[in-house]
């Protein structure tokens, strides 16, 4: 099911019953008919974990899918609430530009490369360096204050949470025809200024002695060791997934900050603490590491799994009241 509460809380119960109905229709087709969905699995638009197939039939759907079990509406709209995941920031700028029609560009972007000095200059008048390499390469070395998402699914939907919308970006990236892929995953959120990568990468970028960092990473058997108990003295576990997956188990005593969330508290964490970095495959771990990194904060991100891979004894259901 398509998410009812992207347009915001003026709308959301009226769009709520309206998928409800929507969901009822659909229910009475006769078990054969196809349903092939509009959104793939995993989109932020999809109410729950969308982990359901490209296409399915409406029997098929009875067997799976709970909506089709849910005949009160007051039961559905609650249903539905419990589901929703947080989604990212520049949603709210999705329909305006949807409405208004892209601009026309005739063909696909093609960022330039850029000297160190000229990356240099633009990181002097405040534009982000987004490094777009592996999580071990980057944390092995980094330009000092780079946000590192890895090339992938996920990469537009995490640079549009946590840069301002529209934000002039420079790339680190592994080859060239990287930064092409890059500029045009995020020109379909609404970011088109991608004004370059670094030519010859981190490697030119120490070269010319520029100021670069690097931080340890974690294993999944560290973050066990930790969990139970077993870790090194000032350490502590920070949990930076979904509020709906803590509710589905997390660490007891662990600090747990939505990875999208750090940017506006980061200033708060404890900064003699040494935080071994979490979340269920290391992806948003990675993320997190890099922006608590830049801030000067000691972080090692668990980069082969997460709180998924540890025994249940250890997990408790944590409920967040602040989302």
């Amino acid at each position: 099911m398509g998410r009812t509460d992207l347009l915001g809380p003026a709308h959301t119960d009226e769009l709520t019953q309206a998928q409800f109905r929507s969901m009822r229709r659909l229910a009475e087709l006769p078990d054969e008919v196809h349903v092939y969905p509009t959104h793939g699995a995993g989109s932020f638009c999809v109410a729950g974990d969308g982990d359901g197939p490209p296409s399915s039939t409406i029997g098929a759907l009875r067997t799976w899918n709970p909506a089709f079990a849910l005949s009160d509406p007051v039961e559905f709209a609650r249903e539905f609430a419990a589901g929703r995941t947080r989604y990212p920031t520049y949603y709210r700028r999705m329909a305006p530009l949807n409405r208004r029609g892209p601009r026309l560009l005739g063909a696909t972007p093609t960022p330039p490369a850029l000297s160190v000095p000229q990356l240099a200059e633009a990181r002097e008048a405040g534009v982000q360096v987004v490094d777009v390499r592996d999580r071990r390469a980057f944390a092995a070395s980094h330009i000092s204050g780079a946000l590192n998402v890895e090339l992938g699914d996920s990469l537009s939907a995490y640079v549009g949470w946590l840069l301002p919308f529209d934000a002039p970006i420079c790339l680190v990236v592994d080859h060239p025809a990287q930064a092409i892929d890059v500029a045009a995953e995020l020109l379909l959120i609404g970011f088109d200024q991608v004004l370059g990568y670094l030519d010859d990468g981190i490697t030119a970028w120490a070269a010319a002695a520029g100021a670069t960092s690097a931080y340890a990473t974690a294993s999944t058997l560290e973050l066990v060791a930790q969990a139970a108990g077993e870790g090194s003295d000032g350490t502590r576990i920070l949990d930076v997934r979904q509020p709906y997956e803590w509710a589905e188990g997390a660490v007891p005593g662990s600090q747990r900050v939505f990875v999208a969330d750090l940017p506006r508290v980061i200033a708060a964490l404890d900064p003699s603490t040494r935080w071994l970095v979490a979340c269920r495959t290391g992806a948003r771990a990675t993320i997190a590491a890099s922006l608590l990194d830049a801030a000067g904060l000691d972080a090692r991100p668990v980069v082969d799994g997460g709180v998924a891979d540890l025994p249940p004894g250890l997990l408790q259901p944590v409920v967040d009241s602040s989302h």
